[in-house]
């Protein structure tokens, strides 16, 4: 593995291990040899990556210092503030609904809700968001999401 410090884990369909590192970009560990992404050797937006997500279709979205990146295991895209809806490049945290929407939590813009065509945010000045510092997000049985924030606690938001 490229570096220790380990910030994000998620496991595939295919029982592959991903690891997101400070500094190191993304490992993966198939059980018998170790692969290292980095933004020196394939698209991923940075090598700090705070948060991993593999959606339905196998799709791996990496939560990065410098937006947040999908690979289908062969094509990176990257998605930042300046290219798509994003609203902060400092993503800390990715979660997926039942319906495949990706929630993804900034430092800095709050929550952005992607659902394949259409971006969505919601910050402290649009909505109940406590903070627009997001570090984790969690969605219950129910469709409320959970929002963990920095200097504002927690929120709870449903659509």
């Amino acid at each position: 593995m490229a570096c220790n410090w380990v910030t994000a884990i998620a496991i595939d369909h295919s029982g592959n291990k991903w690891f997101g590192t400070y500094g190191g970009g993304v490992n993966c560990f198939d059980d018998a040899s170790w692969t290292t992404y980095s933004s020196s050797n394939s698209g991923l937006a940075d090598n700090r990556v705070w948060a991993i997500a593999i959606d339905a279709s196998g799709n791996k979205w990496f939560g990065t210092h410098g937006g947040v990146s999908k690979f289908d295991g062969t094509t990176w895209t990257t998605y930042n503030s300046s290219n798509s809806g994003l609203a902060f490049n400092a993503v800390w945290a990715i979660t997926i609904d039942a319906s495949g929407n990706k929630w993804f939590g900034t430092y800095g813009g709050g929550v952005s809700k992607f659902d394949g065509a259409t971006w969505t945010t919601y910050n402290a000045s649009n909505s109940g968001l406590a903070h627009n510092a997001v570090r984790t997000i969690a969605i219950d049985a129910s469709g409320n999401k959970w929002i963990g924030t920095d200097y504002g606690g927690v929120s709870k938001f449903h659509e």
